[in-house]
């Protein structure tokens, strides 16, 4: 699943260019981290593996467990060599604030 995310913090830009990878109940995921949208200044290759647990008995609803790492490949190697983050993630495939049984699905 490819993506794209911009970040703004203060007067600094962000752009991330990626793509996920899931066969369940593994993600794994490759992205790329850059200063400007053209991919010339590469800051860093993000490498991502998950794990999905299932949390109702159909795994329309699941929380994902995954760990990635920041490799640095920029300028900042000699001050920083890279990072590990871990994140938790859910899912509610079935879930509705409002939901009516008798109501048509127009879609």
């Amino acid at each position: 699943m490819p993506g794209f995310l911009f970040e703004k913090q203060g007067p600094l830009n962000s752009y991330m260019f990626g793509a996920n990878f899931r066969r369940w109940p593994l993600t794994c995921g490759v992205w790329l981290r850059n200063n400007t949208i053209d991919l010339k200044n590469l800051t860093d290759i993000i490498l991502l593996f998950g794990y999905q647990f299932p949390i109702n008995h159909d795994n329309s609803s699941r929380i994902t467990v995954f760990y990635s790492y920041d490799i640095t490949v920029s300028n900042l190697t000699n001050h920083n060599s890279g990072s590990h983050e871990i994140g938790i993630r859910t899912n509610f495939d079935n879930f509705y604030i409002l939901k009516c049984d008798n109501c048509k699905d127009d879609r």
